[in-house]
């Protein structure tokens, strides 16, 4: 069985045959992904644009509509209010994507390589990588929507007199709230993992409070120098772990512990950033216990001289690595295992995955069709249905093109390298798609067939909805932000 992993394009064997199979193995699941997750996430919009706009055009929604009627919304998509239908999808779709990012992301200095930061470290959902872009680029970039928020605000600067005024709030509006949205999300992954990692939050902790009881500058600076280290030897040569914690891994797995002490008492000395010798120590652990490697000669001769117990460091990986289990049966957890599960050799996704995907895909769209089509009557409610269903069909070629169009993000050279040209490139394409639709619509619908009518409004919301996207701007805009004043523009 043919497994790979799905986060880009790069094959998981060194046969040169093989190469070109599997990366084609690799998009093509990654593209069934995505569009299984546009179609959600569509369809997730329309019903919240339904629930807050739309059905306040039926008069016999009267409760819906004095519930949640603020933003008054025709059919064809003609805004009324600076408002927008949309917005709450956007703010939604937004906090999302925060939720959803990874450490690095994040700014976890000490967790930067957890795809999902607030997820537990070892759990499994953090190897589905293709899941994850799934989430990111087919369900929360779907379900938010850059083109109908800019053709509901040009309408608006043609409409009436004060249009200008209204269209200058719904653009200001819709930025604060996604941006806000997208930061909340952010914090509460955050505090996701910190709930679930309480080792890593007591470790950031100890690096951030350089007034605590039980931190020095020396500690923050540690952390920070040995990121390479497995988290839980990191934490236990740190003293991150609490001294109760220590004396129960002691009990559970005495040999091994005895001889990762003598390591840190011999080396306990020479951990202060100031050391000269600070640096040798730092490659011997990423040699031993990260790499599996033997120190150079130069390493060693260091360590001797220090009076560094390496034949102890040794024992220790050699004994984890014989048997990486306690006492009770449960794992030791550190990075190195947690990269393994993770890293380019694992593999995480096979064919069965991707046949499986596809037919419940297929399934999918012929229910939507069909749902289309035997819908029977003319009537809002109907027309309404009917574009719900068409819509998600029409969302699968609006997200995997704005995926596509995504790697051409820092492609440009020189100073201009930041900007992502590829999301820009996305958002304008749906932008002048859905307005044009929105003037043929307004312009021409009395004259188009019924199912023309039904086709072109999917097509504003499906095609032009998923191409466009505000979570990925808002989420690059944060980036950006971070660079501020020298991106400012």
């Amino acid at each position: 069985m043919v497994q790979l992993k799905t986060t880009n394009d790069t094959p998981l064997t060194n046969d040169n045959k093989q190469q070109g199979s599997n990366a084609t193995i690799t998009l093509i699941i990654s593209a069934l992904y995505i569009s299984a997750f546009a179609i959600c996430g569509t369809l997730f919009r329309v019903l919240i644009g339904t629930l807050f706009g739309s059905y306040c055009e039926d008069p016999t929604q009267n409760a819906i509509k004095n519930l949640f009627d603020y933003s008054n919304n025709s059919f064809n998509g003609k805004a009324k209010s600076a408002l927008f239908v949309d917005l709450p999808a956007n703010m939604v779709g937004s906090l999302l994507m925060g939720m959803l990012q990874s450490g690095l992301v994040l700014g976890l200095a000490n967790s930067n390589n957890v795809p999902i930061a607030w997820l537990p470290i070892g759990h499994r959902f953090q190897g589905m990588d293709a899941i994850h872009l799934a989430f990111r680029t087919g369900f929360c970039g779907s379900i938010t929507t850059f083109s109908s928020w800019n053709t509901q605000m040009v309408t608006l600067l043609t409409g009436s007199s004060q249009g200008a005024a209204q269209a200058i709030f719904g653009y200001i509006i819709g930025l604060e709230l996604a941006l806000a949205s997208y930061t909340i999300g952010k914090h509460i992954a955050i505090l996701g993992h910190r709930y679930l990692n309480p080792l890593h939050a007591r470790e950031a902790d100890i690096m951030v409070n350089n007034n605590s009881s039980t931190m020095t500058p020396e500690h923050a600076h540690h952390f920070v120098y040995h990121r390479d280290l497995p988290d839980f030897e990191r934490h236990y040569l740190t003293n991150v772990f609490y001294k109760e914690e220590a004396e129960q891994l002691k009990e559970d797995i005495p040999i091994l512990m005895e001889e990762l002490e003598k390591w840190k008492k011999s080396t306990e000395d020479h951990r202060n950033l100031s050391n000269n010798v600070r640096g040798d120590l730092s490659n011997i652990e990423r040699c031993l216990p990260v790499e599996e490697d033997e120190p150079n000669d130069l390493m060693l001769n260091v360590a001797q001289q220090a009076g560094w117990d390496v034949d102890a460091l040794r024992r220790y990986v050699h004994g984890k690595n014989s048997s990486n289990e306690c006492k009770d049966g449960s794992t030791l957890v550190d990075d190195k295992s947690y990269r393994s599960e993770f890293s380019s050799s694992s593999p995480v996704v096979d064919v069965d995955h991707a046949v499986f995907a596809a037919v419940v895909l297929l399934v999918t769209c012929g229910l939507l069709l069909s749902s289309a089509l035997l819908t029977e009557g003319r009537e809002y409610t109907s027309q309404n249905y009917q574009v719900f269903c068409i819509s998600g069909l029409f969302a699968m070629p609006g997200a995997l093109m704005r995926w596509r169009l995504s790697k051409l993000n820092g492609k440009l050279q020189g100073k201009y390298q930041w900007v992502p040209v590829g999301t820009f490139i996305a958002n304008v394409t749906a932008s002048l798609i859905s307005i044009s639709v929105t003037v043929v619509l307004d312009k021409f619908s009395s004259d188009l067939p019924y199912w023309g009518v039904i086709s072109l409004v999917a097509v504003k919301t499906g095609l032009a909805g998923s191409l466009s996207t505000v979570s990925s701007f808002v989420a690059e805009v944060d980036q950006l932000l971070k660079s501020f004043p020298v991106h400012v523009w």
